[in-house]
């Protein structure tokens, strides 16, 4: 293939994949959000699972305007530095917040 056709041909295949990631991405936020039931638990879930839409659309919009890719990839590993935070976050809430934490540490239990 030449380079033209190997660009198209990867364009073709990234777009509908980057589609259908983030429309059922978006579909399972909207459902945690609907079903709203632990508010202190899903805020930070839907905030993880929106890190597929994100890194979907950067990577297709990386591929397109590679001379853009910089910005696109800052964005990305931005919002992938926010989502371990969100991920941490959520892991001490399931335990039961950062004091039963240092509470627990601390008794040395």
């Amino acid at each position: 293939m030449e380079g033209w056709a190997t660009a198209a041909a990867y364009t073709a295949a990234a777009l509908p994949s980057a589609a259908a990631a983030t429309v059922v991405a978006l579909r399972l936020v909207h459902r945690h959000l609907l079903h709203y039931a632990e508010p202190t638990h899903q805020r930070f879930i839907v905030r993880i699972i929106l890190m597929v839409p994100v890194y979907a659309v950067m990577s297709f919009l990386s591929l397109v305007l590679p001379h853009k890719a910089i910005y696109f990839n800052s964005i990305r590993e931005i919002y992938d530095a926010w989502v371990i935070y969100n991920f941490f976050s959520l892991c001490l809430a399931w335990v039961g917040g950062p004091g039963t934490v240092v509470l627990f540490l601390w008794m040395g239990a």
